[in-house]
């Protein structure tokens, strides 16, 4: 089967590359395609533009391609429509909405329309904003214009779109993957935790980890409030709370009101590099979200070997199987979210037997491999399709 010539570019709010989008175009280029990457200035996380070089992808610094203006939005598509007329491409690959409607844009300046498909993979549109609905809509218009295929990152997000309007026979559902040989090469390294603004205070032989933004959708007040039922049984235990966001300083005061500075901890961001290894050192990981579409910090977690006890929204219904390889507990319920992080702390054997389940449910669904062959499918059907028309 011929290889494809793929150009992948998405919207990393002045983030510069992002690390899914340097996840996929690897695992793309290890099947034999031939990947073009666009991005603004900067990287997500140090190493990824040393990554695509070590890959043989070529990368595209571009000033305007995540700018949202009307001119700069023009100046995109005329800078993209010159890269199509310089490089034979076979499908275009975006992770915005913009984005998606600059590559339609750059797709009639070039005079292609009708010869490249243009495949949007959806992560979320406005997800957790009291104008989600009204945006779901509008971006449905916009996808059944500009778009070929719809890649939602699960059934529930492709549902969610459906409903607003967009073509079921436009959706086909992509998820998020793990390098899992990169992954346990992380495992493996060294981490000096006091670089990190960690140290032994901060983990004991029951730790909790989350992985989050620190924004009112994420429920981290419920994990909070679930503290100290946990603490009467276990007081050892640690919470750690990796990330950062506008509720940092709230939650912080939270914690020291209720008595937790002792036993939960903000370090705030950890690189991407040195979270496997943190994660190594937790008993389970707990995502508490109100609203979610498709996280790491689910799947990551459970390539780790560790159970995970997710509320009951987005993407966790679709991997966690309760009791086999974590929990499922409803959204924004403190005492059930505490019964099960007691459950799993109490039974450390059934633990280790869950985080197990968890590490090969990830691997046998969500590995690079996998996802790139499913991502490969639904670049192939596409061009059918269009080929069809």
């Amino acid at each position: 089967m011929n290889k494809l010539n793929i150009l992948m570019f998405g919207s990393s709010h002045g983030l510069g590359l992002l690390y899914y989008l340097t996840l996929y175009s690897i695992g793309l280029r290890q099947l034999g395609h031939t990947v073009t990457v666009i991005s603004s200035h900067g990287e997500q996380s140090p190493g990824l533009l040393t990554d695509l070089e070590a890959h043989n992808i070529k990368y595209i610094e571009s000033a305007t391609v995540d700018k949202r203006a009307i001119i700069p939005i023009y100046t995109a598509a005329r800078e993209i429509a010159t890269i199509l007329k310089s490089i034979n491409i076979d499908v275009i690959h975006v992770n915005g909405l913009l984005q998606m409607i600059k590559a339609g844009l750059a797709l009639r300046l070039a005079g292609r329309v009708g010869q490249i498909p243009i495949i949007f993979m959806v992560h979320s549109i406005r997800h957790g904003s009291k104008y989600e609905k009204w945006f779901c809509w509008l971006g449905s218009i916009f996808m059944n214009k500009y778009a070929d295929l719809v890649a939602p990152v699960s059934e529930w997000e492709r549902s969610r779109l459906i409903k607003g309007g967009l073509k079921a026979d436009k959706a086909f559902t992509i998820h998020n993957a793990v390098d899992f040989n990169e992954f346990d090469r992380l495992l493996g390294e060294e981490v000096n935790y006091d670089q990190l603004g960690l140290n032994n205070n901060m983990f004991s032989d029951k730790t909790v980890v989350t992985l989050s933004q620190l924004i009112p959708r994420k429920g981290i007040h419920y994990l909070l409030n679930a503290v100290p039922k946990v603490l009467k049984v276990f007081p050892e235990t640690k919470f750690l709370i990796l990330g950062s966001g506008p509720l940092k300083d709230e939650l912080i005061n939270t914690s020291i009101s209720l008595g937790l500075q002792e036993n939960v901890h903000f370090p705030g961001n950890i690189d991407n590099m040195h979270i496997p290894k943190i994660l190594s050192k937790a008993s389970i990981s707990v995502v508490p979200s109100l609203s979610e579409t498709f996280g790491f910090a689910i799947i990551e977690p459970m390539a780790a070997g560790k159970p995970v006890i997710s509320t009951a929204v987005g993407v966790a219904p679709e991997i966690i199987i309760t009791g086999k390889n974590g929990y499922v507990v409803p959204p924004g319920n403190s005492d059930t979210l505490a019964d099960a992080i007691l459950f799993l702390l109490n039974n450390k054997e059934k633990a280790e037997e869950m985080g197990i389940n968890a590490r090969e449910t990830v691997r046998n669904t969500f590995g690079l491999e996998r996802i790139s062959q499913n991502l490969e499918g639904a670049y192939r059907m596409a061009i059918k399709k269009l080929c069809n028309t």
